[in-house]
């Protein structure tokens, strides 16, 4: 079945090229459903980036409900559910557009499901034949798939379904993804950064803004703020209860000093046991009650922008989202990360930062050992991050060397 639809995105395509391709707008392929700010802050970012190169925006909809992420740009959303028909919307859509850029992010290795994963390389294939054949047979400008983490053990579907690419049509977002999918591969691969480091922040959200005067008052008293994000993820992988594991560490940095603020930031909106909102409430049910007036948690609505801005207002984070550890890093902000998947090393290698991954089961017994040596260097730990952001940056733009700005 995956090398089936493979095939027919590839033929389909193909057939279709000469009459369909049109320049001057790109066809975005998010990773996943909506919840996900970590999905909406790289899909807001990189169609910020094309637009402000002269792109207009057209977006595949695989959400079986046909809801949309907010976004800050204008765009055509194309609805491309599951089954046959959804596959003919894609393939149309791809057809139409100039260029494909499919969000790897860490699905399109197929961990998720190789299934879909496939269907999403096969996109690409197809834009690149497009490409090809609208170029009088030369290699073209046809697609990419944007910055991707590679697992130790991703599917072989989607592994086979890459080496039908050219070289370089797939942009690893890490150092340690780059030499996984170059092993794999047996030829090189380009290294960028995760596009979330392009999001331009922006406090939007009521909620949001009042959060901001929260933290503007901590500070202005020589408070200490530490920004918090307890991931569903990482909740589950503590050993007993994690909400009563977090609640106990933060209760006891908040007695070391009654300067010290916790600002509770949830990075996924999606119900229990995935998301984050419900085990941040309950920490701030535990919390709030004895430490009044130093507890704040931001409650939806709010989008990825609102938080990249509120987490750069704090001193440092906790974070079980590797997305908001991206958001604090692009802020200047060094984050303590809770370490559920391998890609947060290779986020961490970029900056050349050691010492701020702890795993989940490890949270209780070292937990407050790791927030102490984060904040006894948060000078030294800053500056690097300041230093590094530049470097990360421009390899976040990468991402779009191939797609020049249009006239």
């Amino acid at each position: 079945m995956r090398q089936r639809i493979l095939s027919l995105v590839r033929m389909g395509l193909r057939c279709v090229a000469p009459v369909l391709h049109r320049p001057g707008r790109v066809l975005l392929v998010p990773p996943s459903d909506m919840g996900s700010l970590g999905d909406q802050a790289m899909l807001d970012a990189v169609g910020g980036a094309l637009v402000a190169r002269g792109y207009a925006l057209a977006i595949l909809n695989a959400d079986p409900t046909g809801a949309r992420m907010a976004l800050r740009q204008p765009a055509d959303w194309i609805a491309a559910g599951p089954g046959w028909r959804g596959r003919l919307a894609a393939e149309g859509a791809v057809a139409r557009a100039a260029a494909v850029g499919v969000i790897g992010a860490d699905v399109i290795d197929g961990v998720y499901g190789p299934l879909r994963a496939v269907f999403r390389v096969g996109l690409v294939v197809g834009a690149e034949a497009i490409a090809a054949t609208a170029s009088g047979g030369r290699p073209g400008r046809g697609g990419r798939v944007f910055g991707c983490s590679i697992s130790p053990t991703p599917a072989p579907a989607v592994i086979a379904a890459m080496r039908a690419l050219a070289p370089g049509r797939v942009l690893t977002r890490d150092p340690v993804s780059r030499e996984r999918l170059s092993g794999l591969l047996g030829s090189p691969v380009p290294l960028v950064a995760d596009l979330a480091f392009l999001l331009v922040p922006e406090l939007r959200a009521p909620a949001a803004r009042a959060a901001a005067d929260w933290v503007a008052v901590r500070r202005a008293a020589g408070g200490q703020v530490l920004a918090v994000n307890a991931s569903g993820h990482t909740v589950g992988a503590i050993p007993g209860d994690g909400v009563a594991v977090h609640a106990r560490l933060l209760g006891d940095w908040l007695a070391g000093d009654p300067a010290r603020a916790l600002l509770l930031l949830p990075h996924d909106l999606r119900p229990a046991p995935v998301g984050d909102l419900a085990p941040l409430a309950a920490v701030a049910a535990a919390l709030a009650p004895t430490h009044p007036g130093r507890v704040h948690l931001l409650e939806p609505p709010f989008d990825a922008w609102d938080l990249k801005a509120l987490v750069g207002l704090a001193d440092a984070a906790l974070t079980g989202r590797m997305h908001l550890a991206i958001a604090a890093l692009g802020m200047g902000v060094p984050p303590l990360c809770l370490v559920y998947q391998g890609k947060f090393e290779g986020l961490m290698q970029h900056f050349a930062l050691a010492g701020l991954l702890l795993a989940p089961d490890a949270l209780e017994a070292e937990g407050a050992a790791a927030l102490d040596r984060l904040f006894a260097d948060l000078s030294g730990l800053r500056t690097a991050v300041a230093a590094r952001l530049p470097a990360i940056r421009a390899l976040s733009e990468a991402n779009l060397d191939w797609l020049p700005p249009r006239a």
